[in-house]
């Protein structure tokens, strides 16, 4: 019976892939670890669909996909989400895992790394399975798996050999940088490159090829993509569900949300609330 919160589209299940145990771990491990830390964090349902959506698996262990999109509009929890996915790719997934938490800036990308950096230091029974963290070098595991944070240039992410990547806000990413991930990471079993996204523009060439590889069947690419009708009027509040789980679920409050599209210009409205691409970063210039 389908859920209020599923995505508009996601990729169709496999009857070869009904292995949910990575997922279960996933989850059962955020379940007893974010509520530890100083900004107590919980997944919601539909975060927790999305861990066992990215982590099928055969009969054998494989997984299904090597590559992971979530689209969805903003505040909806991506940051908890992209923690908790850390925790189970640091801990539970790889004996040595190599991991980047990549983003377009560096300082996007160390709004993650903080939470989880904060997350082990304030927690006993969270920090003894990792060695002292730090600010911005990276974060260690007593077995010898690392973390580390990587801003969105490809020239800087050639050559390393990962066993996963958590990528945040894929529409500001260049092509090279993300097939740099990719290519680092393809040797390795069961490496799983994760990338989480608003809308972007006519100019985010590597989140539409996504779109429409993930659309087309792309094997080991999965995508969950959550979007208003692109003729809805931005205080739909179907509309606003369609795109917004968090909204569906009933953590994110529909009277915030209307209040929200009130005030922001319509481009944005519809980005960032109706999870739609828009025709340009900057559709309006000054005169001169």
């Amino acid at each position: 019976m389908p859920n209020i919160y599923d995505p508009t589209f996601r990729t169709e299940d496999d009857p070869n892939f009904t292995n949910t145990i990575y997922g279960d771990r996933a989850v059962a491990l955020a379940d007893a670890v974010l509520s530890l830390g100083p900004e107590p964090m919980k997944l919601d349902e539909f975060q927790k669909d999305i861990l066992r959506f990215a982590l099928q698996a055969d009969d054998n262990g494989d997984l299904r996909f090597r590559q992971v999109l979530v689209s969805m509009g903003r505040q909806n929890g991506k940051s908890t989400l992209a923690v908790a996915l850390l925790l189970y790719l640091m801990l539970l997934h790889n004996a040595q895992p190599n991991v980047f938490a990549i983003a377009s800036t560096l300082q996007q990308a160390n709004i993650v790394y903080r939470r989880f950096s904060n997350l082990i230091n304030s927690s006993s029974e969270v920090s003894k399975f990792f060695e002292k963290t730090t600010e911005t070098r990276g974060i260690q595991t007593t077995s010898g798996g690392y973390l580390q944070v990587a801003p969105a240039k490809s020239a800087s992410l050639q050559g390393h050999s990962l066993t996963s990547a958590v990528i945040d806000e894929v529409h500001l990413l260049k092509e090279s940088t993300y097939d740099a991930v990719v290519i680092g990471s393809g040797q390795q079993k069961n490496s799983l490159i994760f990338a989480i996204t608003t809308a972007g523009s006519e100019e985010s060439v590597l989140l539409k090829r996504l779109y429409e590889q993930g659309k087309a069947g792309t094997k080991g690419l999965g995508i969950c993509i959550w979007e208003a009708p692109a003729d809805a009027a931005v205080d739909d509040e179907d509309a606003l569900i369609a795109a917004n789980p968090a909204l569906a679920e009933g953590r994110m409050s529909m009277e915030g949300a209307l209040q929200e599209v009130a005030v922001l210009p319509e481009a944005d409205a519809v980005r960032y609330k109706l999870n739609r691409f828009i025709t340009s970063e900057n559709p309006y210039l000054p005169q001169g």
